[in-house]
């Protein structure tokens, strides 16, 4: 999870350095003058200035004796020389982007919550989906009627048409209602018996009781069948991919997916949020003519 909030503020610094010329350049110096100027101003969150420069003792008019060496450590983790930044680092860099939520255990609060929340949305729909299919349809109940409300025979000359009539419209009302529902949740892709499989690509609803070669036939999950994709043109992705795309690798080859979990095919895996260096070697080569103009260095390890 610190691998998904040191990416998410990594993608808000490049937002940020399109309109801050310190962040565009990050020099040692620079960063010391700004994190000094966001500090005097009273940014919110500055205590994370003294826990960055490991001094709890200076007093407030004395922090303007910053040593420019510890900012190397920052531009290194701004530049992509390492990929591997201490949590101070990341802290400090938050705050100057001004990311939030901050710091990170609020952010993986929030992070918790929301997963929380999917996952307590999902057991409703579940459970509700359990409760529906264990309610017995009107085919498996049979009324028995008793004696004293059976209605008086007519006579034998007097055909019963009426009633013949009235429940030749309700049967065809029943079938024709059910026909609709059955028409309208085809035409959403969602089938009644609400089952699915993955195509290679995307997971595509199907009727329960299909039978598809080499296919597992799995119970429909609505979220990953309308999010859960695998992106096919990789080389279209940019760097607003580092909060939205997953990836995996097995076996040497990389696939990338619009959302997170597991594979779809290789259950055990579990998909990892991309990185800058991840993006660049596998998926949209410009980025690394990009990172290499700014000298970006992205040996990071697979």
């Amino acid at each position: 999870m610190y691998e998904k909030y040191q990416a998410e503020v990594y993608a808000e610094y490049l937002k940020s350095k399109e309109s801050n010329i310190v962040l565009a350049n990050p020099k040692p110096s620079g960063l010391r003058d700004e994190s000094l100027m966001f500090y005097k101003s009273e940014r919110e969150g500055g205590e994370v200035l003294r826990y960055f420069t490991e001094d709890f003792t200076r007093k407030d008019e004395e922090i303007g004796k910053l040593d420019i060496d510890k900012f190397k450590a920052v531009q290194n983790f701004l530049t992509g020389k390492t990929n591997e930044p201490t949590i101070r680092v990341v802290e400090l860099v938050a705050w100057l982007v001004d990311f939030k939520p901050r710091p990170f255990e609020t952010w993986r609060n929030n992070e918790l919550e929301r997963l929380n929340g999917e996952t307590s949305k999902e057991n409703k729909d579940v459970d509700a989906r359990e409760e529906i299919e264990a309610t017995p349809s009107t085919k498996d109940i049979v009324k028995v009627p008793a004696a004293s409300q059976n209605p008086p025979l007519k006579p034998i000359d007097e055909p019963q048409r009426g009633i013949k009539k009235l429940n030749f419209l309700q049967r065809t009302g029943i079938v024709a209602t059910l026909g609709l529902i059955m028409g309208v949740a085809y035409w959403k892709g969602v089938p009644p018996d609400g089952c699915m499989y993955w195509t290679g690509t995307e997971y595509k609803a199907v009727d329960c009781d299909a039978q598809i070669p080499n296919t597992q036939i799995l119970a429909l999950n609505q979220h990953k069948l309308d999010y859960f994709k695998k992106i096919t043109l990789p080389d279209t992705m940019t760097f607003n991919s580092l909060t939205r795309v997953w990836y995996s690798k097995i076996n040497n080859k990389v696939e990338f997916f619009t959302s997170k979990g597991k594979h779809p095919v290789i259950t055990e895996k579990v998909l990892k949020p991309v990185t800058i260096h991840i993006l660049g070697k596998y998926g949209n080569n410009k980025i690394l003519s990009l990172t290499n103009a700014n000298q970006i260095d992205t040996t990071e390890k697979d």
